[in-house]
This record gives structure tokens, sequence and C-alpha cells, in this order.
């Protein structure tokens, strides 16, 4: 005689109803846009903004040991050492704010479609539609 030792049944094996059964479900995706910029344009605003970034920081670095020096006897190379940084600072700021002016005005702004097929998103630039 054999005996048959049955396991018990798992939770896929079990009916149950679908909690779900009747409920519309709306996905909404924003489309989303790509903005082209002029690569040379981009990298020439990066360069005067590094520029900027470390001129800002020898001026504060001046500033503060110029700052000190004043109560008591003023440093006169303290002084136009921070001047000169604080210039220089200025000028650089100014032309990486103007250049990122420049790159936005000059960028353009693309919108993607967005397309579904076999269970994923694709993409696509511009392009035509098939």
């Amino acid at each position: 005689m054999a005996v048959i030792i049955q396991s018990p049944a798992t939770p896929d094996e079990v009916p149950t109803a679908n909690p779900l059964e009747g409920l519309d479900i709306n996905v909404s995706m924003p489309t989303p846009e790509v903005r082209m910029v002029n690569a040379g344009a981009l990298e020439e605003y990066e360069t005067w903004f590094g520029w900027s970034s470390l001129l800002g920081a020898a001026a504060v670095g001046f500033a503060v040991p110029c700052v000190q020096s004043l109560q008591s006897s003023p440093n006169v190379t303290l002084i136009f050492v921070t001047l000169v940084f604080g210039g220089l600072f200025g000028l650089a700021a100014r032309r990486a704010i103007r250049l990122r002016t420049k790159i936005k005005n000059e960028s353009n702004t693309y919108k993607m479609r967005l397309k579904g097929g076999e269970g994923l998103v694709r993409s696509q630039l511009g392009g035509p539609q098939p």
C-alpha cells in the first residue's frame, strides 16, 4: 500500500477573487523635453564659471586677513591683492553670466514622442512617426 502525502497548496494554487477587478487605472506621463545647446559655447561657459569660482575663493581668502589687519595696522599689499582678485572675480563672473544668457537664448528645445510596444516605452527624437 502506497501512501500519498499531499503538500499544502501554495498561495498561487488557491483560487481567490481578484481584488482589483473592475478598477480602472490610467497612467499619465509628461512629454519629456530635451534642450540642445552649442557644445563650444557650453565649454567656454564652464571654463569661465570655473575661473570665477577660483578667483572668488581667492578674493575671499585674502579679504579675511585684510579685514583682520585693518583692526591693528592696515596692510596696503593685502588690500591691493584683495582688490585685484575681487576685480578679476567680477570680470570672470560677468563673462560667465553673459555666456550663460547667450547659451539659454540660442538653445533649442525638442519634445520627445513616446510610444509603447512589447511592454517597453521607447522614445524618439523629432523624426517621422512610423
